[in-house]
């Protein structure tokens, strides 16, 4: 069975839970998704913004970097509502832990969170995305947000009223060009 997904063609794998219990062909639409819209938000940066990043593999505790600065990290995340539906979003807390264990290392490091809000009118088929981000600090971030249990597994609570306009980050990141 296929289905079109935002101009992705999606082929439904048979129906089998992983480790946590979530169905696998539910985890194979939303990775396919998650990957087509990291090339989006990439090409974004690089057409829109002139700002380089590096992809790295999905199996890394974040998504970017800046091509000349290692010590910034960007993760990326999707959100399928407008930037008012929910009061937070989440990030899963092995991505804290990643940043927590190499900011103790290195004290240089930074670490950001970009969540990408999709607003899908159903009535015309348009996608209105608006790019937000956080950076991850040890006082505010890890010690005053709260905590959820998703999936099995630890999330990090961030409200969206703390989230700020793209624009902030990417003079972030050309700073490093």
């Amino acid at each position: 069975m296929f289905y079109i997904y935002n101009v992705v063609i999606i082929k439904m794998s048979s129906s089998v839970h992983n480790s946590r219990g979530q169905l696998q062909r539910i985890v194979d639409i939303s990775t396919e998704i998650g990957e087509h819209r990291e090339r989006l938000f990439k090409e974004y940066m690089e057409e829109k913004k002139e700002v380089h990043l590096v992809k790295r593999s999905k199996y890394k505790h974040y998504d970017f970097h800046p091509v000349n600065d290692k010590s910034l990290k960007i993760e990326f995340k999707t959100v399928n509502a407008s930037i008012n539906t929910y009061q937070n979003v989440f990030i899963g807390y092995d991505k804290i832990s990643y940043y927590l264990y190499r900011k103790v290392k290195h004290p240089d490091f930074r670490f950001f969170l970009v969540y990408a809000f999709y607003d899908v009118n159903d009535a015309t088929k348009t996608e209105n995305i608006e790019y937000m981000y956080i950076e991850i600090d040890l006082e505010k971030s890890i010690k005053h947000y709260g905590r959820i249990i998703v999936y099995k597994k630890k999330h990090l609570k961030v409200p969206v009223k703390d989230l700020k306009p793209l624009k902030g980050l990417v003079e972030i990141l050309k700073s490093t060009q």
